[in-house]
């Protein structure tokens, strides 16, 4: 995908306008997708290689509700002592409506 942006782009070749295109929202994602099949064709071979199911290899057990309770608290705290922080430091933590 960057090739092709690179290549279409008009006007001559640069390393400047290289970096532009490369640097675009739209080439990053296109070709974050376009790598997602590679992805789940290595995952695809190893777990059929090794003959262990697909959640198993990759170890995706649901965590408990304890854990679950802990980390929203920890966010919320988190959230409130970045907020108190940004206001000591005298800045708002939300624009002026």
């Amino acid at each position: 995908m960057v090739a092709w942006f690179v290549l279409r782009q008009d006007g001559p070749f640069d390393i400047a306008a290289a970096i532009q295109v490369v640097g675009g929202g739209l080439t990053i994602s296109l070709s974050v997708m376009m790598g997602l099949p590679a992805v789940l064709a290595a995952l695809w071979i190893a777990t059929r290689w090794s003959r262990t199911p697909f959640t198993d290899y990759l170890a995706l057990r649901w965590t408990t509700w304890t854990n679950v309770l802990i980390g929203v608290v920890a966010l919320f705290v988190l959230v409130m002592a970045w907020d108190l922080l940004s206001r000591a430091a005298g800045r708002e933590s939300r624009p002026d409506s």
